[in-house]
């Protein structure tokens, strides 16, 4: 699956190569910069992305293709973003992106077409907080930002700030309970948790109800004489990609991973199949068998989905083999916290 994703995004970049109008001329070396923020742009690998440059993700492979299509050969530089705002509107380099529209950005920078889309959403420390059922009460807590950041009205009515350079930095505080809340991005939040937090992902949570929608742009200083130029240039090659069907191809062809980003708490149950629960290291491992080491689960267990059994995906027909499938798990308490283990699929209950 991996394979045919990166596949079809390579026949992708090929297929603009050889249909675009600027085919047969020697594309133009353009430097863009970026910065840190999988899965949409990041200088790390992926076995999607083909890293077009030195960038990778969703959106850095949609400037990619739509620059290649006005004939360019682009390459990424990654700096902190408040550098990179800051070198886009003193005209010191031509281009930025993924910028959220605001206020006061649109004084200094075109904006292109949107390349994107984020949402946003409030990730609270449950250890800290308790469980959240009137995001009034948050009010009061400290909630952090990162610098140069636009959140809108997302953050409006919290006072007791403290600001990070990184969203990495700011999710160890909230990990670590320096902060309380924290607004992110829901895929680069889940990201950063299963990347460097895994064994304390399950107690990051998100408010529930709250969310703000915003698209993403490239950015062009109003300094550079041809910048409204060059926006309306690339405002037309992105339309094209668009009517080829390149940008949906390029989101289909991420929607896997985003899946795999989802942070799913269940609650291992007893049931009248198995009134006691038991777990293997191996998924197909015969709990039936006697001989089979296994692992037995207090009722009740909280857990975090890491991989859902393939019974899930395929309907079969119900009989005793059915009772045999598993879905792999994350243990979050008790005498065998962090442990990762295949659980029969009649235990797993979805918490509330």
């Amino acid at each position: 699956m991996k394979f045919h994703q990166k596949t079809c995004l390579m026949s992708v970049f090929l297929f603009l190569i050889t249909c675009s109008s600027t085919a047969g001329k020697t594309p133009l070396p353009i430097k863009v910069f970026t910065g840190e923020w999988a899965p949409y742009t990041s200088q790390h690998a992926n076995t999607i992305s083909l890293g077009t440059g030195g960038a990778y993700g969703e959106t850095a492979d949609i400037v990619t293709v739509v620059l290649q299509e006005m004939g360019y050969d682009p390459s990424y530089e990654f700096r902190h973003w408040p550098q990179v705002e800051k070198l886009v509107q003193e005209n010191a380099v031509r281009m930025g992106f993924p910028f959220v529209k605001s206020t006061r950005r649109e004084k200094f920078f075109y904006f292109s077409d949107p390349i994107g889309t984020k949402e946003s959403v409030l990730f609270y420390n449950s250890d800290q907080v308790g469980h959240v059922d009137d995001p009034e009460k948050l009010m009061a807590r400290k909630i952090g930002i990162v610098e140069s950041y636009s959140y809108g009205e997302l953050i409006t009515g919290f006072n007791n700030r403290q600001s990070y350079q990184s969203e990495q930095q700011a999710f160890e505080g909230l990990v670590e309970g320096s902060i309380d809340i924290l607004p992110a991005e829901i895929l680069v939040g889940r990201q950063i948790l299963e990347r460097y937090h895994a064994k304390e992902k399950h107690k990051i949570k998100q408010v529930e109800g709250i969310k703000s929608v915003n698209t993403l742009h490239l950015i062009i200083s109003k300094k550079d004489r041809s910048g409204k130029k060059f926006k309306n240039e690339f405002n037309k090659a992105l339309a094209k990609v668009k009517e080829l069907g390149i940008f949906d191809q390029i989101l289909k062809s991420y929607d896997t991973q985003k899946e795999k980003l989802d942070i799913i708490e269940v609650r291992l149950k007893a049931t009248q199949s198995f009134p006691h629960i038991m777990a293997t290291s191996d998924e197909l491992a015969d709990l039936m068998d006697q001989s089979t080491p296994k692992y037995l689960i207090p009722d009740n267990t909280p857990a975090v989905i890491v991989q859902w059994g393939s019974w899930y995906k395929h309907p079969r027909p119900s009989n005793l083999e059915s009772l045999q499938q598993k879905t792999n798990v994350r243990i979050l308490q008790g005498p065998l916290k962090d442990k990762t283990l295949w659980v029969p699929n009649t235990c797993i209950s979805i918490a509330p």
